[in-house]
């Protein structure tokens, strides 16, 4: 079996080896209770609160033991398959975030349902905290918005548990990866600070605490987990991965916008691009107007927000579902703006993790009003989505970029050039040196190599190209700069 076989496998079926570790540890925590042990250690020892310490400490040692073993099979498969090409930094924090994390979170809160006196309370509590942190959760899930916003509620009440991976019946996204968001370790340190609060109450109920610094503590991390913030989820949920469908009215069969003939264009962008929880862009835009006129129409994604936008000669603005208008004092046939803007898309994803923003979805402003989202009667099957086709001007782009990783676009030189979109992917990618930009989440082992790889698509290329001019006589000159990307 393969590393990623195995690494698949512990992460997706830990939640059920945790919650039998936290059933086991419950029961050892209260035992002491239940036979009256902490009374005779009391009385011998002069020493309370010994049982539940050294039971703290055994269960943390068989934690750590058990990670080690995991661990080890995941070394021995390496060496075993000449699989080396896996001990990255990637799969270290993967395994950090998705194993030893959720481990971790569980083991507190175990700690601290065992300290409450009552079994029937603590007993209800822990089935409660399993039922909240298990993948059996992403089946409420309501396709439609309901009435009464239960959803919403239940969503609120279950974020605190997301530490385990989420819809975990789904392939992992090869690009995204693992389930390694920030909002994870704010999730660890919330919890920390609760389980540190309990200890200390537990152990020194008489003493007065001060408790505003954890409050403060408490709230900055509610604070990180609950903000908007680009989380990639392969749900079915109204508001989530079918936001969009429902936004612009799918299950209406609605056509909602065609696209105009204008005559006016962004003749140059200057794109500061940062890439952290979500998108933030400050863009600067020249337009060029072939006619003097005093409104111009901008398409830009609804969920992107601006926060700021000025130019000379500008009357006022509006934003209004993907349309942003500029309203100016008299015909202009030449103008720059300045625009600031930031959110994300629940589909096409931009966080710390990775990021895929394809050059017909405008994330970047496009001049004229465009088709985000439609309807296409023509295909048979799934015949709706994000519009595949929209395309801009040839235009100037200068771009910097501002992420925790590498990102890759279809400009020339990667950040500046001239094309008719604009496209970023970044994330779990290698690059090869060749016409073809190849990512790929490290499937390379020590017999398929990245030569072997590149070889055989490019192969699979050449004869593609071949075949359409053989059999089509189709001139296909236009393949020869393009950049292809390819998933193993």
């Amino acid at each position: 079996m393969s590393f990623s076989y195995i690494f698949n496998l512990i992460v997706r079926f830990i939640f059920y080896e945790t919650m039998i570790f936290m059933i086991f540890s419950y029961i050892f925590l209260i035992n002491d209770r239940r036979n009256g042990m902490s009374e005779v250690i009391k009385a011998m020892l002069h020493e309370k609160k010994v049982y539940l310490n050294n039971c703290v400490v055994v269960l943390a040692i068989l934690l750590i033991l058990y990670n080690v073993f995991l661990i080890s099979i995941l070394f021995i498969t390496v060496f075993k398959n000449h699989e080396l090409s896996y001990l990255n930094i990637t799969y270290m924090i993967s395994y950090f975030m998705n194993v030893i994390l959720p481990q971790v979170i569980s083991f507190m809160l175990v700690i601290m349902i065992s300290m409450i006196n009552s079994f029937k309370v603590s007993s209800l509590l822990l089935i409660l905290s399993i039922l909240l942190m298990s993948p059996y959760m992403t089946i409420l899930e309501w396709f439609d918005k309901p009435y009464i916003p239960v959803d919403t509620i239940i969503n609120i009440i279950h974020l605190p548990f997301t530490f385990f991976i989420q819809n975990g019946v789904y392939s992992i996204d090869s690009l995204y990866g693992y389930q390694n968001e920030i909002y994870k370790l704010w999730l660890l340190l919330l919890w920390f600070i609760i389980f540190i609060c309990v200890y200390h109450h537990y152990y020194f109920k008489e003493k007065k605490q001060r408790c505003i610094i954890p409050i403060i503590l408490i709230c900055i991390g509610c604070y990180q987990i609950y903000k908007p913030q680009s989380v990639y989820r392969h749900d079915s949920k109204w508001n989530g991965q079918y936001a969009d469908y429902h936004y612009y009215g799918m299950d209406d069969n609605d056509v909602v916008y065609l696209d105009e003939d204008i005559d006016y264009m962004i003749s140059s962008y200057d794109l500061n691009i940062k890439i952290t929880d979500q998108l933030y862009v400050d863009a600067f835009l020249q337009i060029h107007c072939n006619q003097p006129t005093n409104v111009i129409v901008l398409t830009l994604y609804h969920n992107y927000k601006i926060k700021s936008l000025s130019s000379n000669q500008l009357q006022s603005y509006t934003q209004d579902r993907d349309f942003i208008t500029l309203t100016f004092n008299e015909n202009i046939t030449d103008i720059d703006i300045n625009l600031s803007y930031q959110g994300y898309n629940n589909n096409l994803f931009s966080n710390y993790q990775a990021v895929i923003l394809p050059g017909y979805f405008p994330w970047y402003p496009m001049a004229g009003q465009k088709s985000v989202y439609f309807n296409n009667n023509d295909v048979s099957q799934i015949n709706y989505g994000y519009n595949p086709y929209n395309r801009i001007e040839n235009a100037n782009f200068n771009i910097t970029i501002d992420a925790p990783y590498n990102i890759i676009t279809n400009l020339d030189n990667i950040y500046s050039g001239t094309s008719d979109s604009l496209t970023l992917v970044g994330g779990c990618i290698e690059t090869a040196s060749s016409q073809i930009i190849n990512y790929y989440p490290l499937a390379l082992s020590y017999d398929y190599t990245k030569d072997d790889y590149m070889e055989q698509h490019q192969a699979y290329i050449d004869e593609t190209i071949q075949n359409f001019k053989e059999t089509f006589h189709m001139d296909l000159t236009d393949f020869d700069n393009k950049k292809n990307f390819y998933y193993i």
